[in-house]
């Protein structure tokens, strides 16, 4: 049989394709393949041996000699095995060149943990021109938060209008925080050649992201509209509204902020008891300001309470 056939059948037992899944079948149909040097049957062997068999050094000499193979997936594994120490001595240079090595190959992942490693500078040192290179080819490749991701480093290298982009792009794949991203960028740092139209996109960015319970987004909105920021008209109505939703899902910071409007009687009708409730609630999370408030609400009632007794 042909190596690519033998892999096939290794794949359909591993699988559990047409017969029952049987990883001591798919491990010998793989070793027929990768005897004939088939890379992807020693990428496979490598993955049978560290989730199936629990053997880290026999995945690893498999994931090396599908690396050497030319195999990307062999590469980049190899690459994650050196840097975490797994089935060999953690060897941060080695899994640099072999994450280079996968990327040469078009392995996205690879290019990803790149990025990340030169962002971070924990393990190499710190190259922020190199990070936004290397998610860049992630982004291109559709790598799961890499478009926030370089946004983040475009934006710290002061790259703006590319940050902006950036964030953008990862909020059209629906990522809640680079809408939040692309609205805040939009509010402070792009051109204000027509500053209502700018506004206008940003609400747009937070308004989706709050609207799927995007916390930090749906706190933005109610501050923006209760202080009237960017040139948005001050409405507490709209403010309460975004600090009640916030609440109802559990956001600390909007359970003390809708609690206090309901205090004030600020945008809603007043209601004492109600104000408690929800100032409590946020208390019972820690959130500081709460717990102060509810110790200054317990005093007065105390002093309310004495008075009467005087009385």
């Amino acid at each position: 049989r042909k190596p690519k056939d033998l892999h096939k059948m290794g794949v359909c037992h591993y699988r559990g394709i047409g017969t029952p899944r049987n990883a001591t079948a798919a491990e010998y149909w793989f070793a027929q393949a990768a005897e004939l040097g088939e890379a992807e049957s020693m990428y496979s062997l490598g993955i049978l041996y560290l989730e199936d068999f629990q053997d880290q050094e026999e995945a690893t000499r498999w994931f090396g000699k599908a690396a050497e193979k030319g195999s990307p997936a062999g590469q980049y594994n190899l690459g994650v095995c050196y840097r975490k120490g797994v089935g060999m001595k953690k060897d941060t240079a080695e899994a640099v060149r072999w994450f280079e090595r996968a990327v040469d190959n078009g392995h996205t992942n690879a290019s990803f943990s790149l990025a990340c490693m030169y962002s971070d500078g924990d393990e190499v040192s710190r190259n922020l021109r190199k990070a936004a290179h290397y998610m860049k080819i992630a982004a291109d490749g559709g790598v799961p938060k890499a478009s926030l991701m370089l946004g983040m480093i475009l934006a710290e290298t002061g790259t703006k209008k590319a940050a902006y982009e950036a964030f953008v792009a990862a909020a059209e794949e629906g990522d809640q925080q680079a809408m939040m991203m692309a609205a805040v960028w939009q509010l402070k740092h792009m051109k204000r050649n027509d500053p209502s139209r700018n506004v206008s996109i940003a609400l747009q960015w937070l308004t989706k992201a709050a609207d799927q319970g995007h916390e930090d987004s749906t706190i933005l909105l109610g501050d923006i509209y209760f202080r009237g920021e960017y040139g948005v008209e001050k409405d507490a109505q709209m403010a309460v509204r975004w600090y009640e939703e916030g609440a109802e899902r559990g956001s600390k910071i909007c359970q003390y902020y809708y609690g206090f409007a309901l205090l004030d009687g600020t945008g809603v009708r007043r209601n004492s008891e109600g104000g408690k409730k929800w100032i409590l609630k946020s208390a019972q999370q820690n959130y500081r300001p709460a717990i102060l408030k509810m110790q200054t609400i317990q005093r007065e009632e105390m002093r309310a309470e004495g008075g009467s007794d005087g009385d």
